[in-house]
């Protein structure tokens, strides 16, 4: 799958129900998984709209995104060598915040109807599906 790819995927899960943070967790675990958890994709449904619906707090879409470089590049035992999934976490949130000028998801969506919110929010999804893709593949 290309990053493009990637980033129509989480879009289109994100336009069918799934939540930003949710799509795009889903999105890359079926990329990098081969066999996709759906528990894990259970674990990203209290992150979407700022952690909660709050919209005070990072985005889902980032949220989400780390939950899964952590699946892929975290560890589960102490003493295993965690510094990929930190390294990859801050560049995706180094990026995101680059591209997007925050990461706090009120500040992203602030002033724009529902509807617009929402266009905005697939797009930021399917986005930051692709930097994800694109760190993950970079490292690998």
């Amino acid at each position: 799958m290309k990053p493009s790819d990637i980033k129509n995927r989480a879009k289109y899960l994100f336009n069918s129900g799934f939540s930003c943070s949710e799509s795009i967790l889903k999105a890359l675990l079926e990329q990098y998984r081969e066999k996709e958890s759906q528990e894990m994709v259970r674990f990203a449904s209290g992150l979407c709209g700022g952690i909660g619906g709050s919209r005070e707090e990072a985005c889902g879409a980032i949220t989400g995104a780390v939950l899964a470089i952590g699946a892929l590049f975290g560890r589960n035992e102490a003493g295993i060598d965690n510094e990929r999934a930190k390294w990859l976490s801050a560049e995706l949130l180094q990026e995101f915040n680059r591209q997007f000028g925050t990461c706090r998801c009120i500040d992203l969506v602030a002033g724009l109807e529902k509807q617009v919110q929402l266009e905005k929010c697939a797009d930021m999804t399917g986005k930051t599906a692709e930097i994800a893709m694109n760190l993950i593949d970079g490292i690998r």
